[in-house]
């Protein structure tokens, strides 16, 4: 609710160039009760951006400072949580490495935060589009007398993996929309683009917001000579587990022979180990939609690829050796690290003295990901 001068302020603009009659949406018990004043903006807002450059700047305890409007100690303390939380300061409230960063940036430490992380996982160019997104109100418009038409021409922009990678849809939508440049023929003008953008229920203005917040980080991004990537920082679960199927498959098995076994029978879930305590523990089950593309990825290996719900169910001879010549592959989890590589397990199992595994790293290379090295002991026996 608007304070009594600020509501006041308002009726004065129905005035302007003659006399003029405000009516309030409100009744009068409900505006003589509202606070004269609004509350100074040191009371309604988060203390965490100026805590973090009072500290910076040496000028003591915030609890301190001879504020004109101080403070309650509630604001205070969270404050000092939310950048606790952020990794920003240590058990005695001092500034960590990142808070140092993070008091450079002239950022909301939320959104510096992200930007930090972003830069050491190599994910810059899709963190902007994220952070400058939330800190804008929703570009998607959801009116009353719409709802449906504006949710069916929302769903193109949904991601069934996080409301995060939905904006970056977005994103990608609104970019391109407006058709290739320097083609006179598709690219659209801005009356026409404006029109599209009102078609699929998306808010001209709240675009220009986005758009003028994500140049803005562009630009701290800019100063402080911090590299773009330049490969996608998402990644298809598809393709990491495709990768590490065809390692484990041609490369990391020494079992006297070459990779032609018939028939390989690819787990579904990926806590269901094989051969060795050292197999993927503490997984999930591969969805559809991924077993589909990771059997087309492998297309080209000579086996014939069956999934399985589990290793018990591929068909196996009197001495445990998986029947028809076939092996039996499972992944795990997918791990990211700090260094902004993926550590996926992987193991083969073709019978009680023929089994094998390791953990993958990979890399987001300009080729996509790719597998560079492994990490922990391997296993062959």
């Amino acid at each position: 609710k608007v304070a009594r001068s600020a509501a006041n302020q308002r009726a004065g603009r129905c005035g302007r160039v003659a006399n003029g009659i405000c009516i309030r949406l409100y009744a009068q018990d409900d505006f003589d009760q509202r606070p004269r004043f609004t509350d100074p903006e040191i009371l309604r807002s988060s203390l965490a951006g100026v805590i973090l450059r009072m500290k910076s700047l040496h000028l003591g305890q915030v609890e301190d400072f001879p504020f004109i409007e101080r403070p309650q100690g509630r604001a205070i303390a969270d404050g000092y949580q939310l950048l606790a939380e952020l990794g920003a300061v240590d058990d005695a409230n001092e500034l960590t490495g990142i808070g140092k960063e993070l008091a450079r940036l002239p950022l909301d430490p939320r959104v510096g935060r992200m930007i930090l992380e972003a830069r050491e996982r190599q994910a810059l160019d899709e963190v902007l589009v994220i952070a400058s997104a939330l800190s804008v109100q929703d570009v998607r418009d959801r009116p009353l007398e719409a709802q449906g038409a504006a949710d069916a021409a929302h769903v193109k922009f949904d991601d069934e993996r996080s409301e995060f990678t939905g904006y970056l849809k977005l994103w990608k939508w609104i970019t391109h929309a407006r058709g290739e440049k320097g083609s006179a023929e598709h690219r659209l003008s801005n009356r026409q683009y404006e029109q599209l953008l009102r078609q699929n229920f998306v808010n001209v203005r709240r675009v220009r917001e986005w758009k003028d917040i994500h140049s803005q980080l562009h630009t701290v991004v800019a100063e402080h000579k911090w590299r773009i990537n330049t490969a996608p920082a998402s990644y298809d679960p598809a393709d990491i587990y495709a990768a590490a199927i065809r390692q484990v498959y041609t490369v990391d098995h020494t079992f006297g022979q070459p990779p032609n076994f018939p028939v390989v029978y690819l787990v579904r879930k990926t806590d269901d180990s094989v051969g060795a305590s050292g197999s993927p523990a503490n997984g999930q089950t591969i969805a559809p939609a991924d077993q589909e593309r990771i059997s087309t990825a492998l297309a080209d290996l000579p086996a014939e690829l069956i999934w399985v719900n589990s290793a018990e169910e591929a068909p196996r001879d009197a001495n445990d050796t998986v029947a028809g010549g076939g092996a039996i592959i499972t992944v795990g989890n997918i791990t990211p690290q700090d260094d902004g590589t993926l550590h996926v397990p992987a193991s083969i199992y073709i019978g009680m003295l023929a089994a094998g595994g390791q953990t993958y790293v990979l890399e987001n290379t300009t080729n996509g990901w790719q597998i560079t090295g492994t990490t922990g002991p391997a296993w062959i026996s």
